[in-house]
């Protein structure tokens, strides 16, 4: 990767579990979790004796970072000292075709260590964990740790001493529940602790030192007792369904773990190799950086029922569980990689819509606060239910069709008929000139007759017809898509503006990214003309900015995702690569160091922030699994879900 990335990934599982480097270079600097609170760990590589540090802040000489590069699956550092070269690989086997993998709770760390002067010497690694891993902030609790052996390995683990699972909800929180283990495979490994004291409380650090031969292999893994709260129902994590607890989980994970290497190495050089060749390196780099922080932002479970359930945390944007507007961007992903997984994203919404908690006529926008979902919580500050009726229901229509034209499952878009039916009327009444509603980029906040999301509307009424379409109902199918044809003529006709198309069908002088349009190239509907498809695209670059394209005409902000979504709307390769490099020059100069923001200012680089509306939530949309929408180019040109 020749971007400098503005965090990388190291540890990273899911919302919870997760460490990230925020500097310039991992010797001297702590990790964090994503939300920027300390989760400390650090490493040094004794030589002889003597400490070179090679991970955070520890007792020694700072290692000379020379490598660090980033695939979908491995974070790889590259140290030197005169004496030793140390190559340090991270590497979180998120891989959505295999889902039982991917829901395992545990990461790697594979370290490579040999002499540089050629001469014999003693190397000693050794790696420290701060109790932070397990607490909502450092000593807010006492914690345990415990050392022992299971099968193969050694271990040691940190955990919070008042086990309280799902005690709480909400954005900028961490995990105060469960247990963090380290464990090793090395002959002579040693664990210990460490104690630091403040005021009543201490706080404990987990020690791992082992003697290093070449390689040495240590597994990071977390226990958290119960991953979701399912509407009253504490749920597990799906990796419970083929294991009784984290300690065998660990001793499969040792026994895989080449088998998991090799996969993960296969998949990245595949997809990776694919992205560049139809997108350029830029394009690469920025599929490279979204990957991890996509799947990580997610949690596998077991609904009560027994069936897998993929939950998003809407990361610093509002923490919601399960956001429907946010798995539409991530979408591309899954459907291209792992339809089953959008399936457990959509599942557990129509389920709440048809039970007796949701009584509105729309699509719900959340299930709840991640871990707890409970029903809709995005609410305005009086604690009334915020709608976005459009938006949801258009969402659910375009991505319920596009999972069964991945999967080929026909019987869960059955089931889901009648919801289908009441929203794809609400799109056919209320969606072809939205008033006063709300979109996806509601931090813009309403645009009245909003072009974009009429596209939305116009896409719902086509998938309503494509799953009829699927389900051999072909009069139905034939009925709605001539009536989408009609509708985006309509479109084309209203939405004409001044070199461009509108941002809102009354205000001719306005623009905005029509990303919504990128469905039509991939389903092949042919409901727009490629003609005012490429026009569309070419029009945005006199507004370009250094750093990307504007949202539309109100602001400087932009967002990552709709940029690629609509640059994958021409046919151009020039011009799609146009439109992503300055995308991927935001984020090898963004001075704001977290994990992939997708709301930033297109002319200074910056994250963007909500004004202080809430006093309790940070918005500054980083680590969001939207980033999945990075794939959409892959999907694009695969044509799996043209019909």
């Amino acid at each position: 990767m020749k971007m400098r990335a503005p965090a990388v990934p190291l540890i990273v599982n899911d919302p919870y579990f997760s460490i990230w480097s925020m500097e310039e270079a991992l010797p001297g600097f702590d990790t964090y979790h994503w939300t920027a609170s300390p989760h400390r760990l650090t490493g040094t590589l004794f030589v002889d004796g003597e400490p070179f540090v090679f991970l955070g802040k520890a007792e020694g000489t700072p290692m000379k970072e020379t490598l660090r590069e980033m695939d979908l699956f491995t974070s790889t550092f590259l140290f030197e000292t005169d004496k030793a070269q140390l190559m340090v690989e991270f590497t979180s086997p998120l891989i959505p075709q295999m889902p039982d993998i991917m829901a395992r709770p545990v990461s790697y760390l594979t370290a490579f260590v040999q002499p540089k002067d050629g001469e014999d010497h003693d190397f000693r690694l050794q790696l420290t964990v701060c109790d932070e891993v397990c607490l909502e902030r450092q000593f807010d609790c006492p914690t345990e740790f415990k050392t022992g052996t299971y099968g193969s390995y050694s271990y040691c683990t940190l955990a919070n001493e008042l086990q309280r699972p799902l005690s709480h909800s909400g954005d900028d929180m961490r995990i105060r529940w469960g247990t963090f283990c380290m464990a090793t495979q090395a002959p002579g490994a040693e664990f210990s602790t460490t104690e630091e004291h403040r005021v009543c409380m201490t706080s404990k650090t987990a020690v791992l030192t082992m003697p290093v031969c070449g390689a040495a292999v240590v597994a990071f893994g977390y226990d958290d007792i119960k991953a979701l709260s399912y509407f009253g129902t504490p749920v597990e994590g799906w990796w419970r369904q083929s294991f009784d607890d984290l300690f065998s989980l660990m001793e499969a994970s040792f026994e895989e773990y080449s088998q998991i290497m090799g996969a993960c190495q296969k998949l990245s050089d595949e997809i990776l190799l694919e992205a560049e060749r139809i997108g350029g390196e830029k394009y690469r780099d920025l599929l490279a950086l979204s990957w991890r922080q996509t799947m990580a932002a997610h949690k596998l479970a077991a609904d009560p029922a027994g069936k897998l359930i993929c939950i998003s945390k809407e990361c610093f944007s509002d923490g919601d569980a399960a956001t429907v507007d946010v798995t539409y961007p991530s979408a591309p992903v899954f459907l291209m990689y792992a339809p089953e997984l959008l399936r457990g994203m959509l599942a557990p919404v129509f389920e709440y819509a048809a039970s007796d908690a949701w009584e509105a006529d729309c699509a719900p926008h959340d299930l709840g606060i991640y871990p707890i979902l409970d029903g809709q919580q995005y609410k305005d500050p009086q604690g009334d239910l915020v709608h976005m009726p459009v938006e949801e229901c258009g969402n659910m229509l375009i991505l319920t069709a596009a999972y069964v034209k991945a999967s080929g499952d026909t019987i869960f878009a059955a089931k889901q008929l009648p919801l289908l039916e009441q929203w794809v009327k609400y799109l056919e009444t209320y969606g072809i000139d939205p008033e006063d509603q709300l979109c996806t980029d509601d931090f813009a906040g309403k645009s009245p007759h909003n072009c974009n999301l009429t596209l939305k509307a116009i896409f719902g009424v086509a998938g309503y017809g494509m799953i009829h379409g699927f389900l051999g109902n072909k009069r139905i199918e034939a009925e709605y898509l001539a009536k989408a044809k009609e509708l985006a003529d309509s479109w084309c006709v209203r939405a004409e503006g001044k070199g461009c198309t509108r941002r809102a069908f009354d205000r001719p002088d306005s623009f905005s990214l029509k990303y919504n349009m990128i469905w039509d190239k991939v389903f092949g509907l042919g409901l727009f003309s490629r003609d005012l498809m490429e026009r569309e695209v070419r029009s945005y670059v006199p507004k370009m900015n250094t750093y990307g394209v504007p949202l539309d005409e109100r602001a400087d902000y932009t967002k990552s995702d709709w940029i690629v979504w609509c640059a994958c709307m021409t046919d151009d390769r020039s011009l799609f690569e146009t439109l992503v490099a300055p995308v991927w020059q935001a984020y090898n100069d963004m001075d704001t160091r977290f994990p992939m923001g997708d709301w930033y200012n297109s002319v200074t680089g910056r994250l963007e922030r909500y004004p202080d509306l809430y006093a309790d939530r940070i918005i500054s949309f980083q680590n969001r699994s939207v980033q999945g929408a990075m794939v959409m180019p892959l999907l694009v040109a695969s044509g799996k879900l043209k019909v």
